[in-house]
């Protein structure tokens, strides 16, 4: 059960690391990789708000977050996609969906864990 939470907290906090790397450094599929994951995550987070979990300001957190992944040169080609699955309630962690509703914390304590984590991480981000 921990080990769900801890994988669904990664996903907050793992844009921001690789976005630090020069595109040069990145691949295209890791950079490919990340949008999806955030786009994913937005949709999470406009899920648990609209599921009376959160509150709006978790959308703008995310926000700022998919605000980096989305780059000129990284592909978004899956990015709507991968949105549509997490406001569905479906979390994607390495290419494994996860439903909120049947995760072993449920749909709302993991929304209030990522809203948290979310809210971590977007305090760390340069105004």
């Amino acid at each position: 059960m921990k080990r769900f939470a801890v994988c669904a907290l990664i996903v907050c906090s793992s844009f921001v690391a690789p976005l630090t790397a020069s595109a040069e450094e990145s691949s295209a599929a890791a950079l490919k990789d990340v949008y999806e994951a955030s786009r994913n995550m937005q949709g999470v987070i406009k899920f648990c708000v609209k599921s009376g979990y959160l509150g709006t300001e978790s959308e703008g957190h995310i926000s700022a977050l998919v605000k980096m992944t989305d780059t000129p040169d990284v592909d978004k080609s899956g990015g709507n996609a991968a949105e549509a699955k997490g406001l569905a309630g479906r979390l994607v962690l390495d290419g494994n969906e996860v439903e909120l509703a049947s995760s072993p914390l449920g749909a709302e304590e993991l929304c209030k864990h990522s809203g948290e984590a979310l809210k971590q991480q977007a305090a760390q981000l340069p105004q």
